[in-house]
């Protein structure tokens, strides 16, 4: 491969993209593509950007999901920024999987895949995060129950409560319903909080006990995950972060951190099975292996914040 630099000066300012060739018949046949615009070296080079979002979204209308159903009136959330979070292509509503019953997405992760090309493919295990694989991996998405949290909702039959509990939550074959990493409502506090067969946390603040108590409001929740091949993977997941501080929010932002195996290679939406309390909406599901995939708009599947023009 041959390389080339050049420089110039002047004013580069411009509101236009033009393509032009020479104007001798025989010889003025030239070819342009992958044409881009990017904010950093990544975004415009060859390949897959180390902040790809590629995974983005898994709500369809013609999904054959039997305990979740598609509303094309996707959630709206104002980041903590100002900025509004891009709704697309509709959410995704649990009515009430229960313990058996979540409703599993597989994603497909294989040899030549963005997976692969993100290096985040084992190919021994076939798994996302597998084996070998040491990659931080950030994994979003909008949540909204249908109710809040009240007495009705923290007793069943002087059982442990199970109405309000809700994740979207990462899983792989062989695993409990609690699957890898869930990021919702578990049992405890009716707090948000993160969940799986690796134990379940309650997101507090850092400097105290406080966690925000379940309501109707949409939230985000955004991930963290770093593999690593040598030890345990570690997550920390964050409630409604502020994505311009990125890995250093500020201690009133509720979090909470489990180490375990969290590879994965489903994605699963469940919810409790108390009838009515069970509801919860998920939206904007995304991968990406920078926060910037996780909490703005993508102009398409694979290309992260990179402007491709054709």
């Amino acid at each position: 491969m041959r390389r080339y630099l050049g420089t110039a000066r002047g004013d580069l300012s411009f509101n236009r993209l033009a393509y032009r060739a020479g104007n001798i018949p025989v010889i003025n046949g030239v070819d342009f593509d992958e044409v881009r615009f990017g904010t950093d070296w990544d975004s415009v080079a060859p390949g897959v950007p180390d902040n790809v979002a590629f995974w983005y979204d898994g709500q369809s209308w013609f999904s054959t999901y039997v305990n979740t159903s598609y509303d094309r009136e996707g959630l709206s959330y104002t980041m903590a920024n100002g900025v509004a979070m891009p709704v697309s292509r509709g959410k995704r509503v649990t009515p009430g999987s229960g313990e058996s019953g979540s409703d599993i997405l597989p994603l497909n992760p294989s040899a030549g895949s963005v997976w692969d090309e993100a290096g985040l493919y084992d190919s021994v295990s076939g798994l996302i995060g597998g084996g070998e694989v040491s990659r931080v991996l950030y994994f979003g998405a909008l949540v909204r129950s249908v109710n809040g949290s009240t007495p009705a909702t923290e007793e069943k039959d002087g059982t442990p409560p199970d109405g309000m509990e809700a994740f979207v939550q990462l899983t792989r074959p062989g695993l409990s319903a609690l699957g890898a990493l869930g990021m919702g409502n578990g049992w405890g506090q009716w707090a948000y909080s993160i969940g799986g067969v690796f134990g379940t946390a309650d997101l507090k603040q850092t400097n105290n006990t406080t966690y925000v108590s379940v309501n109707t409001a949409t939230r985000l929740m955004v991930a963290k995950i770093t593999f690593n091949h040598t030890a345990n993977d570690t997550a920390t997941v964050w409630l409604d972060p502020n994505p311009d501080h990125g890995d250093n929010q500020v201690w009133s932002v509720c979090r909470a951190t489990v180490t375990g195996d969290f590879s994965f290679s489903q994605l699963a939406y469940r919810s409790g099975n108390i009838p009515e309390l069970n509801g919860w909406e998920f939206d904007e599901v995304r991968f990406a292996t920078d926060w910037r995939g996780v909490t703005t708009n993508l102009p398409s599947l694979r290309q992260g914040v990179m402007i491709k023009i054709h």
